[in-house]
């Protein structure tokens, strides 16, 4: 079962056809401002995208990107049982409608937001990236980046760790979340 946050199949089919059969609304635009003061309860509203934490290798956490059965292997040899790093994903409406869709381009105003789990399986620091309007970072599909690191350090902008894995991603700069299992059966 999804995270409370999460919509009933029904409700995900309706707002995937309005969202095709009439654009993206307008709300999908209004411009959000990531702080340090906000970054951790701002997606809270947001729909969860994993009902259980994924799990990732401990370098591919720290890079925010997906790991290949390579790197898996080779961390899993270095470092033993602890080689995996929890992770959740939140969507706002705007990705959430754009990622069922499957869509090439995310509209402006879609935030995507990765919450890293310690341990004990509670929030250690939070990642995201926000779809701004055109022209805000053309070259790196308009996307601004956030982080708050578990040191309680924040960053946000045009970040370069980020830009730098996420220009590899296969769509708009963001890898695979269509594959996840809650939004594969959203759509069913």
């Amino acid at each position: 079962m999804l995270g409370s946050n999460a919509l009933p199949p029904n409700v995900m089919r309706r707002l995937l056809f309005t969202f095709l059969a009439l654009g993206f609304p307008s709300w999908a635009s209004d411009p959000l401002e990531i702080t340090k003061d906000n970054v951790r309860s701002c997606y809270r509203t947001f729909s969860r995208l994993t009902e259980k934490p994924c799990y990732v290798a401990p370098l591919t956490a720290l890079l925010c990107r997906p790991p290949d059965k390579a790197v898996l292997d080779r961390e899993l040899a270095l470092t033993g049982p602890h080689t995996r790093v929890a992770v959740h994903f939140y969507a706002n409406p705007s990705a959430l409608g754009a990622i069922v869709a499957k869509v090439k381009v995310f509209p402006p105003g879609s935030v995507i937001v990765k919450e890293k789990l310690s341990s004990q399986k509670t929030v250690s620091e939070v990642a995201g990236m926000i779809k701004r309007e055109a022209g805000y970072d053309p070259r790196n599909g308009d996307w601004e980046f956030f982080f708050d690191a578990a040191d309680g350090t924040f960053s946000t902008g045009k970040l370069t760790n980020c830009i730098e894995c996420h220009r590899r991603a296969d769509r708009d700069h963001v890898y695979r979340l269509w594959d996840l299992p809650a939004t594969k059966r959203e759509v069913q």
